[in-house]
């Protein structure tokens, strides 16, 4: 067919009026970034007429200007999704008129940006602990650790996040909230550390402040990625076990509850919640507490310094043992017996060490360890990461 050379070509801007089905924001929790196969319905009608079979659509990756489906002559369409990421919408509808030897062709680009938003969501099922730690997770409450006694100063909850390095880099959203004892919900909470996460070995965020029982949030971002992609929750303890313990050194006291905890954050401070009694205490019209009693506060006897009580503090390794008391005021191994300065029950001990061997000693009387203020849980509510 031969083109009339008498017809004039002139091309149109216009901007053709038509309805979309709505954006779409969905995610997943697979952690292997290819071959997610997310299908999404898309329909557009337009308003104005427009030759159908030459519409075309491209649905395009953001970050790397990647086409990853494109159409012509359907207004209907399923498209496969395969990666997290953030993908641009473009239509190209078109409609041509001839009016005598003129022929006009209407053309539009139309762009919508971040039309469809795949996002990683963590439901915590491969997560791993690293270390034995005491992290608890579940699919719909997130991430718990209670804090407990142990010989470790922090635990480590690990998984790996595989081909996400097809983004140019990670947004991570992070929720969390941090329960401490003694504090009322709101209260700013001791400056320490309480946990940290770590990407590809290095830091992202260390988390040493906040108040208690608030969800607070925070955003990072990270480069350079590998293919394997590690990811680590390191949750420091507030306590430790030690190889101190308190000890009777007289035989009108007993001491049970006796160990003696380092601060695990700075292991040069000790406590302990020793609970100190008088043996052989006379009970004729005296007021005697229960010696299992640690719930309620403790009546002191009557007659509970009427003879001296004594203790020294042992520091028992598995190979040899020393024991520390006092010499020419001050605490020396093998010297004599302490004073005991407290009162009967449970006891608050704090104990700070210089060049490993005890260097002061102080008791707050009527203190327990549930009631020790560096403790605290820790709740990670939800962790968001997207690809851009």
């Amino acid at each position: 067919m031969i083109e009339d050379q008498n017809i004039r070509e002139i091309s149109v801007l216009k901007e053709f009026k038509y309805n979309i089905s709505p954006s779409i924001k969905d995610f997943d929790s697979n952690k292997t970034n290819n071959n997610l196969a997310k299908e999404y319905p898309i329909n557009i009608e337009f308003i104005d007429s427009i030759e159908i079979e030459n519409f075309k659509t491209f649905l395009i990756k953001k970050n790397v200007k990647d086409t990853v489906f494109q159409s012509i002559g359907v207004s209907e369409i399923n498209v496969i999704i395969d990666e997290y990421g953030t993908y641009d919408l473009h239509l190209l509808p078109i409609k041509t008129e001839q009016i005598n030897n003129l022929r006009y062709t209407y053309a539009d680009t139309i762009k919508i940006k971040e039309f469809l938003v795949l996002d990683y969501y963590e439901n915590w099922n491969d997560f791993l602990n690293e270390n034995n730690g005491n992290w608890v997770s579940n699919e719909s409450s997130g991430l718990f650790s209670e804090d407990l006694i142990s010989s470790l100063k922090s635990e480590v909850f690990k998984k790996t996040l595989e081909s996400f390095n097809s983004c140019r880099e990670l947004k991570f959203d992070l929720e969390y909230y941090i329960d401490q004892n003694n504090r009322i919900s709101g209260q700013t909470l001791i400056s320490r550390p309480y946990f940290d996460l770590v990407v590809d070995g290095i830091n992202k965020i260390s988390v040493n402040s906040g108040f208690d029982n608030k969800l607070e949030k925070v955003s990072f971002s990270a480069t350079n990625l590998k293919d394997e992609t590690d990811i680590k929750f390191i949750r420091h303890q507030s306590l430790i076990n030690s190889s101190w313990r308190i000890i009777p050194a007289s035989n009108n006291i007993s001491i049970s509850q006796d160990s003696i905890y380092k601060i695990a954050y700075d292991t040069l401070k000790l406590v302990g919640y020793p609970l100190i009694e008088k043996i052989d205490a006379p009970t004729s019209g005296k007021s005697k507490i229960s010696s299992k009693s640690t719930d309620s506060l403790p009546v002191e006897e009557a007659d509970f310094f009427s003879e001296s009580l004594y203790y020294k503090i042992l520091n028992d390794h598995s190979t040899q043992s020393f024991v520390y008391g006092v010499k020419n005021g001050q605490l020396e191994l093998n010297g004599d017996s302490i004073l005991f300065d407290g009162v009967q029950g449970v006891n608050k001990l704090s104990m700070t060490l210089e060049n490993n061997r005890p260097k002061k000693i102080e008791f707050i009387p009527f203190q327990n360890i549930q009631s020790d203020n560096t403790r605290f849980n820790l709740y990670i509510t939800s962790l968001k990461i997207s690809c851009n």
